[in-house]
C-alpha cells in the first residue's frame, strides 16, 4: 500500500434502474459511517451533465454498484477519458462482507447486497433485521440474528405499476406523477386518483405483510430498516418503529469497497 493510494476519497456509487446516487466518503473509514459527506443523485439521462459538476484536483476511489449495465458503462468510459488517474472498481455480490443462504449467491442484487451489509453493520444487538428498499422496485429483505442474508421478496414499485396499465390495457390513462411525496387518498374520484390509490396503498399493503409474515417466522421482534426514494413515507405508515436512512446503500458499498481504496 502506498501514502498516495491510502489517501484517495472514496465515491460510492448506487446505479439503480431510474437514477444514480453518488455519495463522498473520506479515505479512512472510521467503524460503520452513518452519513456520506456530501452525496448527489442524477437522473440516467443527466448523469454526464451531473459527473461534469464534481471536482476534486487529487484522484479518488469510485466504488460502484448497481443494476443497470448500460449506465455502469457510459460512467466507466466518461470517467477513463475524463478522469483517468482515479480508481475504479464495481462490486459484485462476492464482494460484499456478508454470507449469503439463498439458491443463486451470485445472482443477488447489489444493491439488496448493500443495503444488508450496512443494517448487518448496524443492528448492534443480535436482533434479526428486515430491510425495506422502496425505489423503481421495494425489496424486502432479510438478515437473520447470525447476520446471514436469507433473501426476500421483490415487487414492482408504484411507478412500474402504474406504467403497467398504459402496456396492458386500452383506456385506462397514464399516471405520471407517482410518488410518495404523501400518500394519495383512498378513495379515488377519477380514474387516474383511483390508480394512484391503489398502487400507493398496494404498496404499502404488500410491504406491511411480507414483514408481518417474515417477522412471524423468528424467535424475536426483529429491527425494521428502510430506504429508497418511497421509504420515508412507508416507514411511517407502517406502524411501527423504522429506523428510515436514505443513504443505506451507499453506506454499504463504501464499508465494501473501502479495501479497494486502501489497496
Amino acid at each position: 500500500m502506498n501514502a498516495a493510494a491510502s489517501s484517495r476519497r472514496l465515491f460510492a456509487v448506487d446505479i439503480g434502474n431510474s437514477a444514480v446516487k453518488i455519495g463522498f466518503y473520506p479515505a479512512e473509514l472510521q467503524g460503520v459511517p452513518k452519513q456520506p459527506a456530501h452525496s448527489l443523485r442524477f437522473a440516467h439521462e443527466n448523469l454526464l451533465d451531473g459527473l461534469s459538476t464534481i471536482s476534486s484536483p487529487e484522484p479518488v476511489c469510485w466504488v460502484v454498484a448497481g443494476v443497470h449495465r448500460a449506465v455502469e458503462l457510459q460512467l466507466r468510459e466518461w470517467l477513463s477519458e475524463n478522469r483517468p488517474d482515479d480508481r475504479y472498481s464495481v462490486l459484485y455480490a462476492r464482494d460484499f462482507p456478508i454470507e449469503l443462504d439463498v439458491c443463486y449467491p451470485d445472482r443477488v442484487g447489489t444493491d439488496r447486497l448493500a443495503a444488508a451489509v450496512a443494517v448487518n453493520k448496524r443492528r448492534g444487538s443480535r436482533k434479526a433485521a428486515i430491510v425495506i428498499d422502496v425505489g423503481t422496485a421495494v425489496t424486502v429483505d432479510l438478515v437473520c440474528r447470525e447476520g446471514l442474508f436469507r433473501g426476500g421478496a421483490i415487487f414492482p414499485g408504484p411507478a412500474i405499476a402504474a406504467a403497467a396499465f398504459v402496456v396492458r390495457t386500452d383506456a385506462l390513462p397514464p399516471i405520471r406523477d407517482v410518488d410518495f411525496a404523501s400518500m394519495p387518498e383512498p378513495v379515488g374520484k377519477s380514474t387516474e386518483a383511483a390508480i394512484q390509490s391503489g398502487v400507493g396503498w398496494g404498496c404499502l399493503g404488500a410491504v406491511k405483510e411480507l414483514v408481518a409474515r417474515m417477522s412471524r417466522r423468528l424467535s424475536a421482534t426483529p429491527i425494521v430498516y428502510s430506504t429508497g426514494g418511497g421509504g420515508q413515507m412507508i416507514a411511517s405508515h407502517l406502524g411501527r418503529d423504522v429506523q428510515f436512512d436514505p443513504h443505506l446503500v451507499l453506506t454499504g458499498v463504501a464499508i465494501a469497497g473501502r479495501s479497494c481504496c486502501v489497496s
